[in-house]
C-alpha cells in the first residue's frame, strides 16, 4: 500500500468534524488533470504542401485548406482518445521558436551571426537575427490566429495554446551589433528590444485568453540549454527575471491561466539532457510568477532525485504536471507504468499538486520521427494511466477518512460516556447531600429538646 502526499491543514485549530468534511469534500472534487503539451506529427500530406508552398507550386490559400483538413483530424483524434484538454497539435506553425516573425522584414534568416542551438545527434537549429530594419520591433503574426482557427470548427473545446518564451525571443538580438555589421542597432539598444518584446508577448498571451484559450503555456526549452550555456546560472538568472518581468503584468486571477513548459529540446535528440535538473533548474523555475508548471519527467535517469528536489522547493497553490510519457521513444507506455509513474510521485508531491502530461510536442516541422496512431495511443495511455493512479488515491484516501469518522465517533461515544457518567456521579452526591441536610436537622431538634 502507498502512502501518499496530502494536503495539510492551514488551521491547527481545526476541529476533528471540519477536518472529516474537508477530507471527505476533498474526496468527492479529487482528480488528476492530465494534458498534452503542443505539436502532433504532422501527416505526410501536409508535409508535402509545406514543401509545395515554399517552391510557389501552391498559394497560400491552398495551403491554409491542407492545413485546416489537419487540424481537424487532429482535433478529432483528441476527442477520440478522451483527451478533454487539447492544443491544436500546432499544424500551422512555421517552427517552434520564432513562428511569430516568419517573414517578418525585421530579421534576417540563415544569419551567420544568428543564436545557434546544437542537438545531441548532431543536428543545429539556428534562430535568425534581429538586422535593425523596420523598426520598432512588432511580432508579425500571434498565436490567437490558430485558436481563432480551431473554434470555428470546434466551438466548445478546451484549448491549451503554447506560445515561446520572451528570454527564447530576446536571443534573436545580436550578441555584438557592431562587430556583426548591423549599424542600424545603435539607435535601438537591447533593453528598447526587450521592451517591445515584454509588450508582444504580453500582446500575444491576452489575444490568446480573448480568443478563448483554457490556458496559455509558455514554452521555455531555453532555461535548461542557458545552463549548458552558462553552468553559473547568470544566464538562467537574467532569463527568469525577465520573464517575472512579463508575468508581473498579469493580475492572480489571469496568472492561473498561464503555465510555463521546460524541456531539454524534444526535437529528434535532447540539447541540454545532460544539464543537471535540479542544481538550479528547478530551484530557479519555481521563483516564476506561475501556478502551473510542466515538466520535462518520463526520460530523466534521477527520478527520485527531481521528485525531491520539486517537494524541497515547492511553493503551495501550484500544480507540477509530471511528464510521464517520452516522446522521443516510439514504445508506447502501458496504462499501468502511467499508473505507476503517477503513484511514485504521489510519495513525494502532495496529491492536490499533482498533474500529467507528455515530456514535450512530438514532432519536428520536416518529418515525422514516429506515426500519428502511435502518439495517440501514448496520448490514450496516458489519460488511461493517470486516471487509474486517480482511482487507487482515492481508494487510499477514503480509508484516510474513514479511519477519521471512526475515530471521531468514538470520540463522541466516549464524550457521552463521560458525560452520563459525570451526571451520574452528580446526581449521587446530590443525594448525599440531601442525607446529610436530613441527619443535620434531626441533630438540631434533638438538641433543642435536650
Amino acid at each position: 500500500m502507498i502512502s501518499p502526499t496530502t494536503p495539510t491543514s492551514t488551521s491547527t485549530s481545526t476541529s476533528t468534524s471540519t477536518k472529516t468534511k474537508l477530507s471527505l469534500s476533498f474526496l468527492s472534487n479529487f482528480s488528476i488533470p492530465t494534458e498534452p503539451i503542443g505539436s502532433i506529427p504532422r501527416p505526410k500530406y501536409l508535409i508535402e504542401a509545406i514543401k509545395d508552398y515554399n517552391e510557389q507550386k501552391i498559394n497560400y490559400e491552398q495551403y491554409l485548406t491542407i492545413c485546416d483538413k489537419s487540424l481537424k483530424e487532429t482535433v478529432e483524434s483528441f476527442l477520440e482518445v478522451g483527451s478533454t484538454v487539447i492544443t491544436d497539435g500546432e499544424q500551422y506553425k512555421p517552427n517552434f521558436i520564432t513562428y511569430p516573425i516568419f517573414g517578418s522584414n525585421q530579421v534576417a534568416e540563415n544569419s551567420k551571426v544568428g543564436f545557434i542551438i546544437n542537438f545531441q545527434d548532431g543536428h543545429v537549429r539556428q534562430l535568425p537575427v534581429l538586422t535593425g530594419k523596420n523598426l520598432p520591433f512588432r511580432y508579425k503574426q500571434y498565436a490567437s490566429e490558430y485558436i481563432t482557427r480551431v473554434k470555428k470548427m470546434f466551438p466548445n473545446v478546451r484549448i491549451k495554446q503554447p506560445i515561446i518564451s520572451v528570454s527564447a525571443m530576446s536571443l534573436i538580438y545580436p550578441s555584438n551589433p557592431q562587430q556583426q555589421q548591423h549599424p542600424q542597432l545603435d539607435k535601438y539598444s537591447k533593453q528598447e528590444f526587450l521592451n517591445d518584446m515584454l509588450n508582444e508577448v504580453e500582446k500575444e498571451i491576452r489575444l490568446s485568453l480573448m480568443a478563448g484559450a483554457d490556458s496559455v503555456q509558455i514554452d521555455a526549452t531555453e532555461a535548461r540549454l542557458s545552463l549548458k550555456i552558462d553552468p553559473s546560472g547568470s544566464l538562467l538568472k537574467k532569463f527568469i527575471d525577465l520573464n517575472n518581468q512579463l508575468l508581473i503584468r498579469f493580475t492572480d486571477e489571469e496568472i492561473q491561466k498561464i503555465g510555463i513548459h521546460s524541456c531539454p529540446g524534444g526535437d529528434r535528440s535532447f540539447h541540454s539532457a545532460d544539464v543537471d535538473y535540479c542544481r538550479l533548474l528547478i530551484p530557479s523555475l519555481f521563483k516564476l510568477r506561475l501556478s502551473r508548471f510542466y515538466l520535462e519527467f518520463a526520460a530523466e535517469k534521477e527520478k527520485l532525485k527531481i521528485l525531491e528536489c520539486i517537494a524541497k522547493n515547492l511553493r503551495p497553490n501550484i500544480i507540477i504536471f509530471f511528464g510521464v510519457i517520452n516522446v522521443l521513444n516510439p514504445r508506447v507506455e502501458s496504462p499501468e507504468e502511467v499508473r505507476d509513474s503517477v503513484l511514485q510521485i504521489a510519495k513525494y508531491i502532495p496529491i492536490n499538486q499533482i498533474g500529467s502530461c507528455c515530456d514535450c510536442g512530438y514532432q519536428p516541422f520536416t518529418s515525422e520521427l514516429f506515426s500519428r496512431d502511435i502518439v495517440f495511443q501514448k496520448i490514450k495511455n496516458r489519460i488511461i494511466g493517470t486516471k487509474m493512479a486517480e482511482d487507487v488515491l482515492k481508494q487510499v484516501l477514503s480509508i484516510g477518512v474513514n479511519n477519521i469518522n471512526n475515530i471521531y465517533n468514538n470520540n463522541n461515544n466516549n464524550n457521552n460516556n463521560n458525560n452520563n457518567n459525570n451526571n451520574n456521579n452528580n446526581n449521587n452526591n446530590n443525594n448525599n447531600n440531601n442525607n446529610n441536610n436530613n441527619n443535620n436537622n434531626n441533630n438540631n431538634n434533638n438538641n433543642k429538646n435536650y
